[in-house]
């Protein structure tokens, strides 16, 4: 009899001394730690995004119509944007950049009420350059001045293609000797959508009154915005045509 109890009692002892060693190895209260999962800050660009063009200043020239694209494909780290205008001038050098603002400017911006809305009162609305839309996408200022011409009917198509991520690098590039050009600051998100595609340039052959005023290097004519378009995203692509 005593023997067994002293067994019994052997026995006791080991299953609480096994118990507590798993408690000791991993309490049961205790939580799982994951490592974080990092999201880029531009992964929410991925997609397309449209500009339809407004006419600006029609008393100065035709009804001008057409639109911008934005498209980013990051999985092959692909960018491309394109313009199409019409009607806009013939054989005319545009200026055209997307902007920092979030609107395109009207009649209740003409500021010196001269019935016009110049280049001086269209940067105070739609701000300044963000993107020039020039000879090299890839760069804010590789391609400076370097912009499409329309034929002789006034039509244009441009299209530009680059790497995604060598894009963005750009952005966030400091370049403290260029004022002309508004940087991404290093944490801060491409943002695309609502921001403005703007167009600029007018036929010499028309007459400017004095009052209206340039910006930058570019004459008043040079600098006159004709057409501006507020960035949106597509989200439902265009259907396949079936027959």
């Amino acid at each position: 009899m005593i023997f067994l109890n002293m067994l019994s009692m052997t026995f006791l002892l080991f299953v609480i001394s096994c118990n507590m060693s798993n408690h000791t190895s991993k309490p049961p209260h205790q939580k799982t730690v994951l490592d974080p999962i990092v999201v880029p800050i531009d992964s929410d660009v991925q997609g397309q995004y449209l500009a339809v063009f407004e006419s600006l200043n029609l008393e100065l020239s035709h009804k001008i119509s057409g639109a911008f694209t934005f498209s980013v494909e990051s999985e092959i780290d692909e960018l491309v944007m394109d313009v199409r205008l019409t009607n806009s001038g013939a054989n005319l050098i545009h200026a055209q950049n997307l902007r920092t603002g979030s609107r395109c400017p009207t009649s209740n911006d003409d500021l010196n009420l001269d019935g016009i809305i110049d280049a001086f009162e269209g940067e105070a609305v739609y701000g300044k350059i963000f993107i020039p839309l020039d000879g090299d996408i890839s760069s804010q200022s590789s391609h400076d001045g370097e912009f499409p011409s329309s034929d002789e009917y006034g039509n244009y198509i441009y299209a530009k293609l680059t790497s995604f991520s060598t894009f963005l690098q750009d952005l966030r590039q400091s370049e403290e000797s260029n004022q002309d050009y508004v940087k991404l600051k290093t944490n801060e998100p491409l943002d695309i959508e609502k921001r403005v595609v703007v167009i600029q340039g007018l036929s010499e052959e028309i007459k400017l009154p004095e009052t209206v005023r340039s910006v930058g290097s570019m004459t008043s004519h040079q600098s006159l915005p004709i057409v501006c378009g507020v960035i949106k995203k597509v989200l439902t692509p265009p259907g396949e045509i079936t027959f």
